[in-house]
């Protein structure tokens, strides 16, 4: 949280004046006025007395007098001070931005407070008068700014308390060869990135709910779970409780990972705090529980990152001679020239710029420096305030209690369809479609195969503003807030279906209706019947390929003659892990493997894979050898020939053949794509498509 206040130094002494980003080019002048005033200030009371005609005792003989009007005990003593002020005051600007308090009003206290105390050793003629106002300038404001600080931070990051000062004394005194056994910070009890808050009940309750929390001893356990939960960008924590100990997995990319193992000593006490937190019985630890409760933190901007991949292209460029050199050799083929300067380049890079921080990792801002490339980054813009929503649910089981943690990150995480990986092409031809006056959109995946975040994506970027939306949504199961898209709720616990308000939405004449659920056949019926108005209908179905998607409309009841005329396309998708930029293997494939994949000879040169022989963990994606995910696409376009062949309700396989002729390129072949550009493995593929 902050830097240690024992290890203050002078090695940004112009950081003192970061409360004054306008006058950034006037830094070296306050500074020297500074010195300037340092060095000379303790003389001027005596330059002022003979200038004033103040009685002065003679010499005696022989005596030739100080000279200079100078006394060089008490330009130390102020010098000292000085020096002593700008550490600390190096140590205020930056600890104010570390704990998130007002530096651009702190700075100018500490600096403007010392200033005018240091002008007026130029006017006092009596210097301990004026040595005790400026010890007083320096210590007033910065003693204030501790006591404000260390009310607003854990007892652990608090400074000049007790336990703080025996702390550095015995660190000090062991720098010269003492052996005072110091009582070490558990790095687990300190404190991180992470507040965890309550989400639920008035503000009230949740004050009474952190209090609580607070003083439990699992809290700083908590907070450290959630942390290394966010840290690993895992969409859930798992905890199952049993005799021997707690067990931890979590859900990073789709796949279960194994996490440290906890004590029961430090299990139950996290899961008494979470629940706390969470308005939840602590006690109960057989009956169903579910509650809310939120951690908040900042990360590093996309403008951070963006400044690092400068760096790292710079650094490519710097390389490329080098390696061509050390490359070239007679027998050589360009191709071969160009495969090695570039898996080497690759690798001096990812190695000299690797890192445990990615754009998702809670940081503070001194965690900046660790980010190689990121120096040019301005301190004051570098940070962004994250919120994540945190669900908790426990149930007790024959072995003890599980307790799960759904992490939802409260901030969009895709702008735009290709950070979901959808192909240049395939963005074009899903805006033709959507584009058209009428017809049907259906869009499908399996079941956590990311189609919500798609269908926001594509609701997001699509004409909201010339073009007059409304969505239908159950009251139970609410999606994501879209800017300009009205929301009409039905009550599914009261049987309620989107049948129910659909003639209230057609009133309002709408020119594109979502409707995500297609519950039953009714729903269906209803909007097919509006296609032809004209009015657009978007909407969603679980599936495993578009084909699929399309029997599964069929299979609620609805006819094959009613569906084909109205339906336009259907997007199907699939989730893939992406390898890890930092850590991926190049190995070269063999004939028959690329001839299975359909890739022409000479082609590709390698395809790449996880690391089969670690040395030792990647900091970026934890040793697991894959870091996020990205979509596979499938995008069916109907044309007349298949809506003439849908229409008569041809057997499944017949008709994905004739799609597939009529240019239905699937999955497969869009992962195999992916797997040739070194995004993922065939491992992955394959892997994902048994699902």
């Amino acid at each position: 949280m902050m830097r240690p206040f024992a290890s203050l130094c002078l090695s940004r002494p112009t950081s003192l004046l970061s409360g004054f980003p306008s006058q950034r080019g006037l830094r070296p002048i306050w500074l020297a006025a500074l010195l300037v005033v340092a060095v000379f200030g303790p003389g001027a009371g005596e330059l002022a007395a003979q200038d004033g005609g103040w009685s002065v005792s003679p010499l005696s003989d022989g005596w030739s007098g100080p000279g200079f009007y100078l006394d060089w005990l008490k330009i130390l003593l102020a010098w000292l001070v000085f020096l002593f002020w700008v550490g600390t005051t190096d140590w205020v600007s930056r600890d104010a931005q570390a704990v998130e308090m007002d530096y651009l009003r702190w700075n100018p206290i500490v600096v403007g407070v010392f200033l005018v105390a240091q002008v007026l050793l130029w006017f006092l003629p009596m210097f301990w008068v004026s040595f005790a106002i400026l010890v007083l300038a320096w210590l007033v404001p910065l003693g204030t700014y501790i006591v404000v600080r260390n009310q607003k931070v854990d007892e652990s990051e608090r400074v000049l308390t007790p336990s703080h000062l025996r702390y550095c004394a015995a660190t000090l005194l062991n720098k010269f060869g003492a052996n005072i056994e110091v009582e070490k910070r558990d790095p687990v009890l300190a404190s991180v990135p992470v507040i965890l808050t309550p989400a639920a009940g008035n503000d009230r309750d949740n004050a009474a709910r952190t209090l609580a929390a607070r003083q439990t001893p699992g809290f700083p356990h908590a907070q450290k779970l959630v942390y290394d939960a966010l840290c690993r960008r895992a969409d859930a924590v798992m905890l199952d409780y049993s005799q021997q100990g707690v067990a931890i997995r979590l859900l990073v990319d789709g796949i279960w990972q194994n996490g440290e193992p906890m004590d029961r000593e430090i299990g139950d006490p996290v899961l008494e705090s979470l629940k706390v937190l969470a308005g939840l019985n602590p006690k109960d630890r057989q009956s169903r529980q579910e509650g809310k409760l939120a951690a908040e933190y900042t990360v590093f901007r996309r403008s951070v990152f963006d400044q690092v991949e400068k760096a790292k292209d710079a650094y490519r460029k710097k390389l490329a001679p080098q390696l061509t050199k050390e490359f070239a050799a007679p027998g050589v083929s360009p191709a071969e020239l160009q495969l090695k300067i570039k898996l080497a380049s690759d690798e001096r890079t990812r190695s000299r710029f690797a890192s445990p921080i990615g754009p998702w990792t809670p940081v503070e801002l001194k965690d900046l420096p660790q980010l190689r490339g990121a120096e040019k980054v301005d301190p004051n813009r570098a940070l962004d305030k994250m919120a994540c929503g945190i669900t908790l649910m426990s149930q007790g089981t024959p072995t003890g209690e599980r307790a799960v943690l759904q992490l939802e990150i409260k901030k969009t995480r895709f702008a735009n369809l290709d950070e979901i990986g959808m192909r240049s092409k395939m963005q074009e031809e899903l805006r033709e479609v959507m584009g058209r006056p009428g017809g049907m959109i259906l869009f499908s995946a399996i079941p956590g195969g990311g189609l919500r975040s798609t269908m926001s994506v594509v609701l997001r970027t699509a004409d909201r503003f010339t073009r007059e939306f409304v969505s239908v949504e159950d009251e139970n199961n609410r999606y994501e807030p879209i800017e300009n898209l009205p929301v009409f709720t039905y009550k599914s616990v009261e049987g309620q279906t989107p049948a129910t308000v659909l003639p209230n939405v057609f009133h309002t004449e709408p020119q594109v209706v979502v409707v995500r659920d297609l519950v039953n056949a009714e729903t269906v019926e209803m909007l097919l019947a509006e296609v032809s108005h004209p009015r657009l209908v978007l909407s969603m179905i679980r599936a495993k390929d578009s084909i699929d998607a399309i029997y599964r409309v069929l299979a609620l009841g609805v006819p094959a003659a009613d569906l084909a005329p109205a339906l336009n396309a259907v997007l199907c998708q699939r989730l893939v892990r992406k390898l890890c930029e930092n850590c991926k293997e190049a190995y070269a494939p063999t004939a028959q493997v690329l001839a299975q994949l359909g890739i022409p000879a000479g082609r590709v040169q390698a395809l790449y894979r996880p690391p089969q022989q670690r040395s030792e963990v990647c900091p970026e994606c934890n040793g697991v050898g894959y870091l996020g995910r990205t979509g596979v696409f499938e995008f069916l376009v109907m044309n007349d020939a298949l809506r003439q062949m849908l229409a008569a309700n041809p057997n499944p396989d017949v008709f994905r053949q004739a799609a597939q002729k009529a240019g239905l390129r699937t999955i497969q072949e869009e992962g195999i794509v992916l797997v040739a550009k070194g995004v993922t493995s065939l491992q992955e593929l394959m892997r994902v498509l048994k699902q």
